[in-house]
């Protein structure tokens, strides 16, 4: 065991140090994208509000119809689950409170983003770096959202965004497709 240790990498070693930087750069920079709020942009929470701004167009029957006959019943509980039991369309509060889900877990790694790494304040400590846990929270948080409405729009959802998960579905589509 002792002589594995001996090989790892000590995080003193500048290269070490660059690439954990390099890292959690990017993923905070990555994450305050996702959330960009510029309607011109395509971002999750573009998304969200523009499905809370619309959210009737979501109802019961249209979510229902969209499996077969004999899954039925098992869709209209679904939709009762997400968005209750007596509801004819999706709620913009069942919205609203993803929406606001996203915003509390990445105020700060924004904030950081926009004044520490993409644009470099004048004052030399313009808030610390985002901790790990705070990014892996994150980007969590991105990802069971994504999900949900990936869910709640089509009936079907990959189990995770993981990079093992997308390249199944990049294969998928490049069959479906072709490559030309």
């Amino acid at each position: 065991m002792e002589a594995v240790n001996r090989r790892r990498i000590r995080p003193s070693n500048l290269a070490y140090q660059i690439a954990i930087y390099t890292y959690g750069t990017h993923a905070s920079v990555g994450i305050r994208r996702l959330l960009d709020r510029d309607k011109k942009t395509f971002s999750l929470r573009v998304l969200l509000k523009q499905i809370r701004n619309n959210s009737q167009v979501i109802t019961r029957r249209s979510f229902v119809q969209r499996y077969r006959k004999e899954l039925r019943d098992v869709a209209s509980i679904e939709f009762e689950r997400i968005a209750g039991s007596r509801a004819k369309s999706l709620p913009r509060d069942v919205v609203q409170k993803d929406l606001n889900r996203l915003v509390d877990v990445t105020t700060r790694i924004i904030k950081t983003v926009d004044k520490r790494i993409a644009h470099h304040e004048r004052r030399p400590r313009a808030g610390r770096l985002p901790k790990w846990r705070e990014i892996h929270q994150a980007i969590s948080t991105m990802e069971d959202i994504t999900l949900r409405y990936e869910f709640i729009l089509h009936q079907s959802a990959p189990s995770s965004l993981r990079p093992a998960n997308i390249m199944e579905y990049e294969a998928d589509w490049l069959e479906i497709w072709g490559d030309g």
